[in-house]
């Protein structure tokens, strides 16, 4: 249960749904796909670094302790270190959220 990369794979499956797609609970996912071709406002910015905290502190293994977020071209790319709870253990996470793509790692 305590392997970075088991974590981060079921967080990549957190942002991979989109809020509001899954059965008997809509509030599971991310809102990221709904925002990726928004210009990068206060807003938006402020959205997506709370949506991004949000999934991360739901896994209860771990806590995000940085959040960057840089618009690209085709959507945003996103940055979390992560801290493994009772071991203080850190690892980054780099995301692209890509609308042609999808999500991959970096």
């Amino acid at each position: 249960l305590y392997d970075f990369e088991l974590i981060k794979q079921d967080i990549l499956n957190h942002f991979n749904t989109r809020r509001g797609s899954r059965v008997m609970n809509p509030k599971f996912g991310s809102i990221i796909w709904d925002l990726i071709m928004e210009p990068m406002t206060a807003d938006i910015q402020s959205l997506l670094q709370q949506d991004v905290k949000t999934i991360c502190t739901f896994d209860p293994r771990v806590y995000p302790t940085q959040i960057d977020i840089v618009e690209i071209e085709q959507g945003f790319f996103v940055s979390v270190t992560l801290v493994m709870k009772n071991t203080n253990q850190s690892s980054n996470m780099k995301m692209m959220f890509d609308q042609q793509t999808g999500l991959s790692l970096q």
